[in-house]
Protein backbone atom coordinates (compact mmCIF):
# COMPACT_ATOMS: atom_id res chain seq x y z
CA UNK A 1 0.00 0.00 0.00
CA UNK A 2 1.29 3.45 -0.91
CA UNK A 3 1.28 5.84 2.05
CA UNK A 4 0.51 9.53 1.55
CA UNK A 5 -0.36 12.23 4.07
CA UNK A 6 -3.81 12.40 2.54
CA UNK A 7 -4.29 8.67 3.04
CA UNK A 8 -3.06 8.92 6.63
CA UNK A 9 -5.58 11.67 7.40
CA UNK A 10 -8.32 9.51 5.92
CA UNK A 11 -7.39 6.49 8.07
CA UNK A 12 -6.23 8.25 11.26
CA UNK A 13 -9.55 9.69 12.41
CA UNK A 14 -8.33 10.66 15.91
CA UNK A 15 -4.99 11.99 14.62
CA UNK A 16 -2.66 9.68 16.50
CA UNK A 17 -0.02 10.84 14.01
CA UNK A 18 -0.02 14.34 15.54
CA UNK A 19 -0.12 13.00 19.11
CA UNK A 20 3.09 11.06 18.50
CA UNK A 21 4.73 13.83 16.51
CA UNK A 22 4.20 16.30 19.38
CA UNK A 23 5.71 14.17 22.19
CA UNK A 24 8.50 16.70 22.73
CA UNK A 25 5.89 19.44 23.26
CA UNK A 26 3.95 17.21 25.64
CA UNK A 27 7.04 16.72 27.81
CA UNK A 28 7.92 20.41 27.69
CA UNK A 29 4.42 21.43 28.76
CA UNK A 30 4.25 18.84 31.52
CA UNK A 31 7.51 20.10 33.01
CA UNK A 32 5.82 23.51 33.31
CA UNK A 33 2.65 21.97 34.75
CA UNK A 34 4.66 19.99 37.30
CA UNK A 35 6.10 23.12 38.89
CA UNK A 36 2.92 23.67 40.89
CA UNK A 37 3.10 20.22 42.51
CA UNK A 38 4.66 19.84 45.93
CA UNK A 39 4.77 17.04 48.47
CA UNK A 40 6.63 16.35 51.67
CA UNK A 41 6.56 13.51 54.17
CA UNK A 42 8.13 12.54 57.47
CA UNK A 43 7.97 8.85 56.59
CA UNK A 44 11.21 6.94 56.19
CA UNK A 45 10.62 5.68 52.65
CA UNK A 46 12.68 2.56 52.00
CA UNK A 47 10.82 1.03 49.05
CA UNK A 48 8.59 2.15 46.19
CA UNK A 49 5.65 0.38 44.58
CA UNK A 50 4.26 1.75 41.32
CA UNK A 51 0.66 0.66 40.71
CA UNK A 52 -0.43 0.81 37.11
CA UNK A 53 -1.15 -1.29 34.08
CA UNK A 54 -1.61 -0.70 30.37
CA UNK A 55 0.40 0.93 27.63
CA UNK A 56 0.84 4.26 29.42
CA UNK A 57 0.99 3.69 33.18
CA UNK A 58 3.10 0.54 33.22
CA UNK A 59 5.52 1.83 30.57
CA UNK A 60 6.07 5.12 32.43
CA UNK A 61 6.74 3.06 35.56
CA UNK A 62 9.20 0.84 33.73
CA UNK A 63 11.04 3.84 32.29
CA UNK A 64 11.50 5.23 35.80
CA UNK A 65 12.64 1.86 37.11
CA UNK A 66 15.08 1.33 34.21
CA UNK A 67 16.49 4.80 34.68
CA UNK A 68 16.82 4.73 38.48
CA UNK A 69 17.57 1.12 39.46
CA UNK A 70 21.32 1.72 39.33
CA UNK A 71 21.11 5.27 40.65
CA UNK A 72 19.11 5.21 43.88
CA UNK A 73 19.31 2.98 46.95
CA UNK A 74 15.55 2.46 47.23
CA UNK A 75 14.15 -0.55 45.36
CA UNK A 76 11.32 0.05 42.88
CA UNK A 77 8.65 -2.59 42.33
CA UNK A 78 6.07 -2.45 39.54
CA UNK A 79 2.64 -3.83 40.40
CA UNK A 80 0.20 -4.44 37.55
CA UNK A 81 -2.42 -6.60 39.25
CA UNK A 82 -5.22 -6.45 41.80
CA UNK A 83 -3.16 -7.45 44.84
CA UNK A 84 0.06 -6.22 46.45
CA UNK A 85 3.08 -7.93 48.05
CA UNK A 86 3.02 -8.63 51.78
CA UNK A 87 6.08 -6.41 52.34
CA UNK A 88 4.15 -3.21 51.57
CA UNK A 89 4.01 -1.19 54.81
CA UNK A 90 4.01 2.34 56.23
CA UNK A 91 7.54 2.94 54.92
CA UNK A 92 6.45 2.24 51.34
CA UNK A 93 5.78 4.94 48.77
CA UNK A 94 2.78 3.75 46.74
CA UNK A 95 1.98 5.65 43.55
CA UNK A 96 -1.22 4.78 41.70
CA UNK A 97 -1.06 5.67 37.99
CA UNK A 98 -4.11 5.64 35.76
CA UNK A 99 -4.95 8.41 33.31
CA UNK A 100 -8.67 7.67 33.37
CA UNK A 101 -8.70 7.14 37.12
CA UNK A 102 -10.94 4.11 36.65
CA UNK A 103 -8.58 1.16 36.09
CA UNK A 104 -10.00 -1.43 38.46
CA UNK A 105 -6.78 -3.36 39.11
CA UNK A 106 -4.97 -0.17 40.09
CA UNK A 107 -7.82 1.05 42.30
CA UNK A 108 -7.99 -2.26 44.15
CA UNK A 109 -4.22 -2.36 44.74
CA UNK A 110 -4.24 1.29 45.84
CA UNK A 111 -6.91 0.61 48.45
CA UNK A 112 -4.76 -2.20 49.82
CA UNK A 113 -1.79 0.18 50.11
CA UNK A 114 -4.00 2.70 51.91
CA UNK A 115 -4.91 -0.05 54.41
CA UNK A 116 -1.17 -0.61 54.99
CA UNK A 117 -0.76 3.11 55.81
CA UNK A 118 1.72 3.59 52.97
CA UNK A 119 2.56 7.04 51.68
CA UNK A 120 -0.08 7.02 48.93
CA UNK A 121 0.02 9.38 45.95
CA UNK A 122 -1.96 9.24 42.71
CA UNK A 123 -1.35 10.34 39.13
CA UNK A 124 -4.56 10.77 37.16
CA UNK A 125 -6.82 12.99 35.07
CA UNK A 126 -9.81 12.28 37.31
CA UNK A 127 -12.30 9.45 37.70
CA UNK A 128 -12.69 7.22 40.76
CA UNK A 129 -9.04 7.60 41.75
CA UNK A 130 -9.39 11.36 42.03
CA UNK A 131 -12.63 11.02 44.01
CA UNK A 132 -11.05 8.50 46.39
CA UNK A 133 -7.95 10.65 46.90
CA UNK A 134 -10.02 13.77 47.58
CA UNK A 135 -12.22 11.88 50.02
CA UNK A 136 -9.20 10.65 52.01
CA UNK A 137 -7.19 13.87 51.54
CA UNK A 138 -4.41 12.02 49.70
CA UNK A 139 -2.04 13.93 47.38
CA UNK A 140 -2.86 13.93 43.66
CA UNK A 141 -0.61 14.75 40.75
CA UNK A 142 -3.30 15.95 38.37
CA UNK A 143 -2.75 15.39 34.66
CA UNK A 144 -4.24 17.78 32.11
CA UNK A 145 -7.64 16.86 30.68
CA UNK A 146 -7.15 15.40 27.22
CA UNK A 147 -8.77 13.26 24.55
CA UNK A 148 -5.46 11.51 23.90
CA UNK A 149 -5.16 7.79 24.55
CA UNK A 150 -3.37 6.87 27.78
CA UNK A 151 -0.59 5.18 25.82
CA UNK A 152 0.09 8.47 24.03
CA UNK A 153 0.45 10.31 27.37
CA UNK A 154 3.79 8.65 28.11
CA UNK A 155 5.56 12.03 28.47
CA UNK A 156 3.08 13.38 31.04
CA UNK A 157 3.07 10.15 33.04
CA UNK A 158 6.86 9.93 33.13
CA UNK A 159 7.35 13.55 34.19
CA UNK A 160 4.62 13.17 36.82
CA UNK A 161 6.34 10.16 38.36
CA UNK A 162 9.72 11.83 38.36
CA UNK A 163 8.26 14.98 39.92
CA UNK A 164 6.80 13.02 42.82
CA UNK A 165 10.17 11.37 43.45
CA UNK A 166 11.90 14.74 43.14
CA UNK A 167 9.71 16.42 45.76
CA UNK A 168 10.42 13.57 48.18
CA UNK A 169 14.20 13.91 47.59
CA UNK A 170 14.45 10.38 46.23
CA UNK A 171 16.16 11.19 42.93
CA UNK A 172 19.93 11.00 42.73
CA UNK A 173 20.26 14.36 40.96
CA UNK A 174 18.47 17.17 39.18
CA UNK A 175 17.25 15.85 35.82
CA UNK A 176 16.16 19.09 34.15
CA UNK A 177 19.22 19.38 31.90
CA UNK A 178 18.53 15.84 30.69
CA UNK A 179 14.86 16.70 30.14
CA UNK A 180 15.83 19.66 27.98
CA UNK A 181 18.24 17.56 25.93
CA UNK A 182 15.53 14.93 25.55
CA UNK A 183 13.07 17.53 24.27
CA UNK A 184 15.61 18.72 21.70
CA UNK A 185 16.30 15.17 20.57
CA UNK A 186 12.61 14.26 20.23
CA UNK A 187 11.95 17.48 18.33
CA UNK A 188 14.63 16.49 15.84
CA UNK A 189 13.31 12.98 15.34
CA UNK A 190 9.68 14.09 15.22
CA UNK A 191 10.57 15.91 12.01
CA UNK A 192 12.60 13.00 10.60
CA UNK A 193 10.21 10.19 11.50
CA UNK A 194 7.09 12.04 10.34
CA UNK A 195 8.63 12.70 6.93
CA UNK A 196 7.10 9.86 4.94
CA UNK A 197 9.57 10.42 2.11
CA UNK A 198 12.53 9.40 4.27
CA UNK A 199 11.27 7.84 7.50
CA UNK A 200 13.31 5.00 8.99
CA UNK A 201 10.37 3.75 11.13
CA UNK A 202 8.27 3.60 7.97
CA UNK A 203 10.99 1.49 6.31
CA UNK A 204 10.84 -0.94 9.24
CA UNK A 205 7.03 -1.00 9.17
CA UNK A 206 7.05 -1.94 5.49
CA UNK A 207 9.21 -4.97 6.30
CA UNK A 208 6.73 -6.13 8.95
CA UNK A 209 3.56 -6.18 6.87
CA UNK A 210 2.20 -9.74 6.91
CA UNK A 211 4.59 -10.94 9.64
CA UNK A 212 4.51 -11.46 13.41
CA UNK A 213 7.23 -9.33 15.05
CA UNK A 214 9.45 -10.84 17.73
CA UNK A 215 11.34 -8.19 19.69
CA UNK A 216 14.56 -8.89 21.60
CA UNK A 217 16.71 -6.64 23.80
CA UNK A 218 18.94 -6.85 26.84
CA UNK A 219 17.25 -7.40 30.19
CA UNK A 220 18.45 -4.15 31.74
CA UNK A 221 18.08 -0.62 30.35
CA UNK A 222 16.23 -1.55 27.16
CA UNK A 223 13.67 -4.10 28.38
CA UNK A 224 11.10 -1.33 28.76
CA UNK A 225 11.60 -0.49 25.07
CA UNK A 226 10.84 -4.07 24.02
CA UNK A 227 7.74 -4.04 26.19
CA UNK A 228 6.58 -0.76 24.66
CA UNK A 229 7.08 -2.07 21.11
CA UNK A 230 5.02 -5.16 21.96
CA UNK A 231 2.27 -3.05 23.56
CA UNK A 232 2.12 -0.63 20.65
CA UNK A 233 1.97 -3.40 18.06
CA UNK A 234 -1.07 -4.67 19.93
CA UNK A 235 -2.95 -1.41 20.51
CA UNK A 236 -1.89 0.61 17.47
CA UNK A 237 -1.13 -1.96 14.77
CA UNK A 238 -3.75 -4.52 15.95
CA UNK A 239 -1.35 -7.46 15.61
CA UNK A 240 0.07 -10.05 17.98
CA UNK A 241 3.79 -9.75 18.76
CA UNK A 242 6.20 -11.14 21.31
CA UNK A 243 9.20 -9.91 23.26
CA UNK A 244 11.97 -11.50 25.30
CA UNK A 245 15.34 -10.49 26.69
CA UNK A 246 18.99 -11.48 26.68
CA UNK A 247 20.66 -13.40 28.21
CA UNK A 248 17.60 -15.49 29.21
CA UNK A 249 16.58 -15.93 25.57
CA UNK A 250 19.78 -17.91 24.98
CA UNK A 251 18.83 -20.43 27.67
CA UNK A 252 15.47 -21.52 26.29
CA UNK A 253 13.68 -19.62 23.51
CA UNK A 254 16.57 -19.78 21.05
CA UNK A 255 15.92 -23.51 20.60
CA UNK A 256 12.38 -22.71 19.44
CA UNK A 257 13.84 -21.27 16.25
CA UNK A 258 14.59 -24.85 15.21
CA UNK A 259 10.89 -25.11 14.33
CA UNK A 260 9.93 -26.03 10.78
CA UNK A 261 10.69 -23.43 8.12
CA UNK A 262 6.99 -23.27 7.21
CA UNK A 263 6.45 -21.82 10.71
CA UNK A 264 9.65 -19.75 10.95
CA UNK A 265 8.81 -17.83 7.81
CA UNK A 266 5.86 -16.14 9.54
CA UNK A 267 8.15 -14.11 11.84
CA UNK A 268 10.44 -11.10 11.59
CA UNK A 269 12.90 -10.50 14.43
CA UNK A 270 13.72 -7.03 15.78
CA UNK A 271 16.82 -6.46 17.90
CA UNK A 272 16.77 -3.29 20.03
CA UNK A 273 20.39 -2.52 20.78
CA UNK A 274 22.72 -0.19 22.65
CA UNK A 275 26.42 -0.01 21.85
CA UNK A 276 27.18 0.63 25.53
CA UNK A 277 25.37 -2.39 26.98
CA UNK A 278 27.11 -5.32 28.67
CA UNK A 279 29.82 -6.70 26.38
CA UNK A 280 28.65 -10.26 26.96
CA UNK A 281 25.12 -9.38 25.90
CA UNK A 282 26.53 -7.66 22.81
CA UNK A 283 28.37 -10.86 21.89
CA UNK A 284 25.28 -12.98 22.64
CA UNK A 285 23.12 -10.85 20.37
CA UNK A 286 25.70 -10.87 17.58
CA UNK A 287 25.95 -14.67 17.68
CA UNK A 288 22.19 -15.11 17.95
CA UNK A 289 21.69 -12.87 14.93
CA UNK A 290 24.07 -15.09 12.93
CA UNK A 291 22.23 -18.26 14.01
CA UNK A 292 18.86 -16.79 13.03
CA UNK A 293 20.04 -15.51 9.68
CA UNK A 294 21.54 -18.92 8.91
CA UNK A 295 17.96 -20.19 9.23
CA UNK A 296 16.67 -17.57 6.77
CA UNK A 297 15.07 -15.42 9.49
CA UNK A 298 15.38 -11.71 8.81
CA UNK A 299 16.77 -9.72 11.75
CA UNK A 300 16.09 -5.98 11.85
CA UNK A 301 18.42 -4.06 14.18
CA UNK A 302 17.51 -0.70 15.69
CA UNK A 303 20.23 0.97 17.75
CA UNK A 304 19.61 3.49 20.50
CA UNK A 305 20.72 7.08 20.06
CA UNK A 306 21.39 9.79 22.60
CA UNK A 307 23.89 11.03 25.16
CA UNK A 308 22.15 9.66 28.27
CA UNK A 309 20.21 6.60 29.35
CA UNK A 310 17.05 8.71 29.32
CA UNK A 311 17.59 9.69 25.68
CA UNK A 312 18.43 6.13 24.66
CA UNK A 313 15.25 4.75 26.22
CA UNK A 314 13.02 7.41 24.72
CA UNK A 315 14.66 7.17 21.29
CA UNK A 316 13.83 3.47 20.99
CA UNK A 317 10.35 3.95 22.43
CA UNK A 318 9.70 6.82 20.04
CA UNK A 319 11.03 4.88 17.06
CA UNK A 320 8.73 1.97 17.94
CA UNK A 321 5.70 4.23 18.36
CA UNK A 322 6.19 5.44 14.80
CA UNK A 323 6.70 1.91 13.49
CA UNK A 324 3.43 0.82 15.11
CA UNK A 325 1.27 3.55 13.59
CA UNK A 326 2.89 3.29 10.18
CA UNK A 327 2.20 -0.45 10.25
CA UNK A 328 -1.44 0.34 11.07
CA UNK A 329 -1.65 2.76 8.13
CA UNK A 330 -0.04 0.20 5.79
CA UNK A 331 -2.76 -2.23 6.87
CA UNK A 332 -5.45 0.45 6.35
CA UNK A 333 -6.28 0.46 10.08
CA UNK A 334 -7.01 3.39 12.39
CA UNK A 335 -4.47 3.05 15.23
CA UNK A 336 -6.61 4.69 17.93
CA UNK A 337 -9.65 2.43 18.62
CA UNK A 338 -9.12 -0.55 20.94
CA UNK A 339 -12.42 -2.34 20.39
CA UNK A 340 -11.54 -5.63 22.08
CA UNK A 341 -10.43 -3.82 25.25
CA UNK A 342 -13.75 -1.94 25.31
CA UNK A 343 -15.69 -5.16 24.74
CA UNK A 344 -13.71 -7.00 27.43
CA UNK A 345 -14.45 -4.24 29.96
CA UNK A 346 -18.16 -4.38 29.10
CA UNK A 347 -18.24 -8.10 29.78
CA UNK A 348 -16.35 -7.63 33.07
Amino acid sequence: MNITLEKIKEIDKSDMFSDIKSLHLQIKQEIENSKSFNLSSQKNINKIILLGTGGGSSIASKIVKSLLDKRINIPIFINQGYNIPKWVDNNTLAIAITASGNTEETLNAYNLCIEKNSLCVSITCGGKLKDLSNKLNLPIYLLPKTKMQARALIGCLFIGLMKILETLNILDKNYYDEYNSLIDMLNKYSLEFSNIENSKPLEVARKLVGYTPVIYSSDELLEVCSTRWKNQFGENSKIISHYYTFPEMNHDEIVGWEQEEILRKNFKVIFLRDKDEDVRNIKRMDITKQLLEERNIEVIEVYSKGNSDLEKIFYLIYFGDWVSIYLAFLRNIDPTPVDLIVEMKKRL
